[in-house]
């Protein structure tokens, strides 16, 4: 798959959120939250859409997606807000000729 066959829009990157907040989150927020677990299947499920590797242009599009998440699991949303701000730092710091042109 080429750089251009990944990248998202917008509106796919919040309906794709939208559908695992609805299909893989909600159903187990409030049994994980009462047993004090975290939802391994949801961040497996973020990153099979392609959702933990996003450089998001802006607070507000970053803001749609994790406030989507958050409307199921907060705890999934904190950590997915975490993963997309330590990731963004990472690419912010790389010398711009270090990444392949390709």
């Amino acid at each position: 798959m080429t750089a251009a066959e990944t990248l998202l829009t917008l509106d796919t990157a919040v309906s794709k959120a939208k559908d695992i907040a609805d299909r893989v989150m909600a159903p187990t927020a409030a049994a994980n939250e009462k047993a004090g677990r975290f939802s391994e299947d949801a961040i497996d499920a973020l990153g099979k859409a392609g959702l933990l590797g996003l450089t998001i242009p802006g607070p507000r599009p970053f803001a749609s997606i994790v406030a989507t998440l958050a409307e199921a699991d907060a705890s999934v949303a904190m950590v997915y807000k975490m993963h997309i701000c330590a990731a963004a730092t990472i690419l912010a710091a790389r010398p711009a000729a270090r990444w392949p042109t390709s």
